[in-house]
């Protein structure tokens, strides 16, 4: 959340403006989503449900609220509706992506 603020708070220039917007906003949180995920299941080693998922979104996206709330202030910045939904869809699929069920090590034994 910290490195998403300090992003926010400047205005886009240099390569960075070369880069779709739908990329930074969805990749930026989907891996605040994933972090979120590992977080709320209690590690790396724990297994996601999809209420931990939901709630990993929500997280995600009442925090990309706050950001566009931020950005409102910060010159050359603005609030924008779209960006907050390009937010939504990458913590959408980061979320997504930890909640995905993997084979357990008895499963992949079987199929080998």
């Amino acid at each position: 959340m910290a490195f998403l603020f300090a992003v926010s708070s400047g205005t886009v220039s240099g390569r960075v403006s070369h880069i779709p917007d739908w990329m930074t906003h969805g990749a930026g949180y989907a891996v605040l989503a994933v972090l979120a995920c590992r977080a709320l299941a209690g590690g790396i080693g724990r297994p996601v449900t999809a209420r931990v998922a939901a709630l990993a979104v929500l997280i995600s996206t009442l925090y990309g609220v706050t950001d566009e709330l931020h950005q409102s202030f910060v010159p050359g910045r603005v609030a924008d509706a779209w960006d907050l939904l390009k937010d939504l869809a990458g913590a959408v699929a980061g979320a997504v992506a930890c909640a995905w069920p993997r084979p357990t090590d008895g499963q992949r034994r079987k199929a080998a």
